[in-house]
C-alpha cells in the first residue's frame, strides 16, 4: 500500500496458532524468527491462559524477538459480561471509566502472577495494553453501515453503561477509546518498533555473535596462528632448504600411503560399533501421566424435578501448559543427548586419528633426521585434512526434527478435554462421569504421545544412519586420496613459499598487517 504510515515497516498479519490448516500455522512459526517485534492478542475473557503462556515460551521465547506487546483483545466482551452479571444480580451499574481501570489492573496482576512461568528471555520485555477491534470499526462507520453484530454490541453497551452511549457522538468517542488504536499506533508501532528499529536489529545481530562467539574466536585464533607460523617460516627458510624439503616430502607420502589407509579402515570399523553403543545408551523419557488442574465451566444436566439446568461447576482439566513443557523437554533432551554423544564420538575419533597420523610423521622425522623437515607444517596440514570430520560434530537435521516434534507434542498437549455428554445425567452423576471421561481422554493422550515418541526415535535413528553412512563414505574417500592430497597440498605450499622468498620484504609486510588485524579482532571478541 502506498501509505506514508508504512514507510520503514513491514507488517504481517499471521493466521495465528492452533490453525486447522497446518501449513498456515507453520508459516506463522517460521515468520516469528524473522521479525523484530510482535503484537500478541489474548482474549480479555480468558486473558493470558495456559495456551498463551505456552505460545510465549515455546514460540516467541526462543525466536530472538526483543519486544512483545501483549494486547487484551475483545475488551468490549469482558465489559459486556460484567454488565450482564451486575444486572442479573440486581446490583448498581458500574461506571465504565472505573471499570476499564479496574480490569486493566487485573490484566497487569495476571501478567505478574504468570511471570515465573514465562521464559526469562521475555521477562521485562512484555508491554501490556487493551484493545477492542470491533469498537474501532463501530467508531469509523455511520450507524447505517453497522453490521448486525456491531448493532448488538452497541445495544448491549447502551444497556449496561447508558451514560457513555447516549448520543451518536458519545458512542463513537467511547468506542474509539475502547479500541485504543491511536495509543497502540503511536506508543508501540511508531514508538517502540519504528523509533527503535536500528537498536532492535543491532540487538539481534549482537545476540547472534554472542551465540557464535566461541566459534568466531577459534576461527580467528587459527588464522592468527597460521600467519604467525608463515612469517616465522619465511624468516628462517632458504631456497636451498625448500628444494631439500620437496625431496623429503615426496618420500614421506609415498612411504606412508598404506599406513594412512590402515588407520582410516580401522576408524570406520570402530565408528559403526561406537554408534550402536550410543543407540543403546540413550533412552527417551516418556510422559506416562497427564498433569491436571481444576477449572470451572458451564455444565448442562437434568433438573431435580423436570427440565434441565446449566450450572457453573468445578471439574478437572488437562494442564496443557505443564504437559507441553514436559513433552517438549523430553523431546529436546533426547535430541540433545544424541547430538552431545555424536559430537563426543567424532571429537574423540578425530583426535585419535590425528594422533596416529602425527605419529607416522614423527616416526618418519626420526628416520630421516633432517633439519629441513618442517613437522609443524605437516601437523597443520593433517589437521586441515581432517576438518571434514569436524563437520560431523552435530547431526544434520536433528535440530529441525526436535522443533517439528515439539510442535506436534504441543498440539497433542493442547487437545483439551471437552465436558460433554452430561445432558441426560442427574447432577450427582456429573462429576463421576466427567472424572471417568477425563481418564479416558488422558489415556488417549498418553497413547498419542507414545506414538509421537516412537516416531521421533524412528526418525532420529534414520537420520543417524544417514549421517553415519555419509561419514563412512567421506572417510572412505579420504582413505583413498589422503596421501595424494597431502602430497599435492605440500607441493603447492612449498611452491608458494618459494615465491614468497623471491619477494620476502613485501610479503613480510603483508603478513605483519594481517597479523595486526587478526590480533585486533581477537581482542575485540574476547
Amino acid at each position: 500500500m502506498n501509505d506514508d504510515r508504512l514507510k520503514g515497516l513491514r507488517i504481517v498479519d499471521t493466521p495465528g496458532v492452533n490453525d486447522p490448516v497446518v501449513s498456515r500455522e507453520n508459516r506463522t512459526r517460521t515468520f516469528l524468527h524473522a521479525c523484530h517485534g510482535v503484537f500478541l492478542l489474548s482474549a480479555s475473557t480468558d486473558f493470558l491462559g495456559s495456551g498463551d503462556v505456552n505460545f510465549l515460551n515455546t514460540r516467541i521465547g526462543g525466536s530472538g524477538i526483543g519486544t512483545v506487546v501483549l494486547l487484551a483483545s475483545k475488551f468490549d466482551s469482558v465489559l459486556q459480561d460484567i454488565g450482564a452479571e451486575k444486572e442479573m444480580k440486581q446490583e448498581d451499574r458500574a461506571d465504565l471509566a472505573d471499570l476499564v481501570e479496574l480490569q486493566t489492573k487485573k490484566f497487569k496482576r495476571r501478567l505478574r502472577e504468570q511471570s515465573d512461568t514465562i521464559d526469562e528471555k521475555l521477562r521485562g520485555k512484555i508491554k501490556l495494553d487493551t484493545t477492542a477491534g470491533i469498537g474501532y470499526s463501530i467508531a469509523h462507520k455511520n450507524p447505517s453501515e453497522w453490521e448486525d453484530i456491531e448493532k448488538q454490541v452497541v445495544k448491549q453497551m447502551q444497556r449496561y453503561y447508558p451514560d457513555y452511549f447516549s448520543t451518536e457522538e458519545d458512542i463513537k468517542e467511547t468506542f474509539e477509546g475502547l479500541s485504543n488504536i491511536s495509543t497502540i499506533r503511536e506508543q508501540y508501532l511508531e514508538g517502540v518498533f519504528l523509533q527503535n528499529k536500528e537498536s532492535i536489529i543491532a540487538e539481534r545481530v549482537k545476540a547472534f555473535f554472542e551465540t557464535n562467539r566461541k566459534e568466531v574466536i577459534k576461527t580467528i585464533q587459527d588464522m592468527l596462528d597460521e600467519y604467525t607460523d608463515k612469517k616465522e617460516q619465511l624468516n628462517v627458510t632458504t631456497l636451498g632448504e625448500i628444494q631439500k624439503q620437496k625431496d623429503i616430502q615426496a618420500k614421506l607420502f609415498d612411504g606412508l600411503k598404506s599406513t594412512f589407509s590402515d588407520i582410516f579402515t580401522n576408524f570406520n570399523i570402530n565408528l559403526n560399533v561406537a554408534v550402536k553403543k550410543i543407540a543403546n545408551s540413550i533412552i527417551f523419557d516418556e510422559v506416562r501421566s497427564i498433569p491436571t488442574e481444576e477449572t470451572k465451566g458451564s455444565i448442562t444436566h437434568k433438573g431435580m424435578w423436570w427440565g434441565h439446568n446449566t450450572d457453573e461447576m468445578d471439574y478437572d482439566q488437562v494442564n496443557s501448559y505443564a504437559l507441553s513443557e514436559a513433552v517438549c523437554k523430553s523431546i529436546k533432551k533426547y535430541g540433545e543427548e544424541w547430538n552431545k554423544q555424536w559430537q563426543e564420538l567424532f571429537t574423540k575419533a578425530r583426535n585419535e586419528l590425528s594422533d596416529k597420523l602425527n605419529k607416522s610423521i614423527n616416526d618418519f622425522e626420526l628416520e630421516i633426521m633432517s633439519s629441513s623437515f618442517n613437522d609443524t607444517y605437516y601437523r597443520r596440514l593433517i589437521d586441515r585434512a581432517l576438518d571434514d570430520l569436524r563437520n560431523n560434530q552435530e547431526l544434520a537435521g536433528i535440530g529441525k526434527m526436535i522443533k517439528d516434534y515439539q510442535r506436534q507434542g504441543d498440539d497433542i498437549s493442547n487437545n483439551q478435554f471437552e465436558p460433554t455428554g452430561t445432558y441426560d445425567l442427574k447432577e450427582e452423576e456429573v462429576k463421576p462421569y466427567l472424572s471417568r471421561k477425563l481418564r479416558e481422554h488422558n489415556n488417549q493422550l498418553v497413547r498419542s504421545l507414545r506414538i509421537l515418541a516412537d516416531g521421533l526415535i524412528a526418525d532420529v535413528t534414520k537420520e543417524v544412519n544417514k549421517n553415519l553412512n555419509s561419514a563412512v563414505a567421506r572417510v572412505e574417500d579420504m582413505k583413498s586420496a589422503f596421501a595424494t592430497n597431502l602430497k599435492k597440498e605440500g607441493q603447492e605450499y612449498l611452491e608458494k613459499l618459494e615465491q614468497d622468498l623471491m619477494a620476502k620484504t613485501e610479503v613480510l609486510k603483508l603478513f605483519d598487517s594481517i597479523i595486526e588485524t587478526l590480533s585486533a579482532l581477537l581482542s575485540l571478541y574476547k
